[in-house]
């Protein structure tokens, strides 16, 4: 895909080199080698799209060009380095990547800092391109998450516009090692058109609604496309890999409700609004994420010609 030249609002710029400055020294060396030759590194989230909290994660994807076991293993050996424990024994960490990887969308793991965790989220490159085309995508999370349960906060569209707020728990499956839960496989829930009048099965995501939410279909803004939404390379730099599942988001949402599909992504913006004020009390109006963005900005550029 051909981008045009998007300009990085200054506010954006200050908040990714801030990140940057919190991001061990060793550790930004080997993201920025990695950026430089090819892998992409993007920063979204908290510090992105409002100021980052002490304690905060740094949220990071990682998108190689080939998602293979022997990448993740040379890269979690430089990360785990300096002191900074892995969440489980390296060889037993080595060994459900070599497993797993295959199988799955993404990895994600952590990565204490003395100061504001790094969250990992390693992606099978194709994972972005193909989001919309299926409702759950799959995670190894290396451990589980210390609540014991991946839950997340998220937004529905109905078909007659109205906007509402949804709780979703991740359907799991625990990978167990001699010390107890290593990892957790998590099917989570895709930018997708779900019907809430009927029972989830097993291994999907289950939907919990406010009492008030009528039973019908509806669209679900989806996991992925929430961090593609502010996702801003490390160099700076805008990528397809964070505006084309936001367009295929666009395009599924407008044959959901048969509205232009500029109309549907600026539908999906002001649902990403109120997401983050549910989320953070973050009060951003529409126009003002258009602004701050990019690469939102781009994909909602890009929509007026499809």
């Amino acid at each position: 895909m051909e981008i045009k030249s998007i300009a990085i609002s200054p506010e954006i710029q200050q908040r990714l080199e801030t990140i940057k400055s919190k991001i061990p020294p060793d550790i930004l060396a080997t993201l920025e080698t990695l950026h430089e030759n090819g892998v992409y590194i993007g920063v979204h989230g908290g510090g992105i799209t409002h100021e980052l909290g002490p304690n905060s994660d740094i949220d990071l994807a990682i998108i190689p060009s080939e998602f293979s076991p022997n990448f993740i293993v040379e890269l979690l050996s430089q990360v785990y380095s300096d002191g900074r424990r892995s969440p489980i024994p390296l060889e037993e960490l080595t060994q459900l990547i070599q497993v797993y990887t295959p199988e799955v969308d993404y990895i994600s793991l952590k990565v204490p800092t003395g100061g504001n965790p790094l969250s990992l989220h390693i992606e099978n490159p194709d994972f972005r391109q193909r989001y919309t085309k299926r409702k759950v995508s799959k995670e190894l999370r290396i451990p589980p998450k210390s609540s014991g349960l991946s839950k997340y906060l998220d937004v529905a569209i109905t078909k007659n516009k109205n906007i509402f707020p949804i709780e979703i728990t991740a359907a799991q499956l625990p990978i167990m090692s001699l010390n107890g839960t290593a990892a957790v496989l998590n099917f989570i829930h895709t930018s997708t058109i779900a019907c809430f009048n009927q029972i989830s099965p097993n291994l999907t995501p289950t939907i919990f609604i406010s009492s008030e939410f009528p039973n019908t279909k509806a669209f679900i803004l989806g996991l992925e496309t929430n961090k593609a939404i502010s996702e801003v390379g490390l160099s700076g730099n805008i990528s397809p890999h964070a505006i084309t599942p936001l367009q295929e988001a666009f395009i599924l949402l407008s044959q959901f409700l048969k509205i232009p599909v500029k109309k549907a992504g600026m539908l999906y913006t002001e649902a990403y609004s109120y997401l983050l004020y549910r989320r953070k009390s973050v009060v951003r109006s529409p126009q003002e994420l258009i602004q701050t963005l990019p690469a939102l900005r781009a994909a909602l550029e890009h929509a007026e010609s499809l």
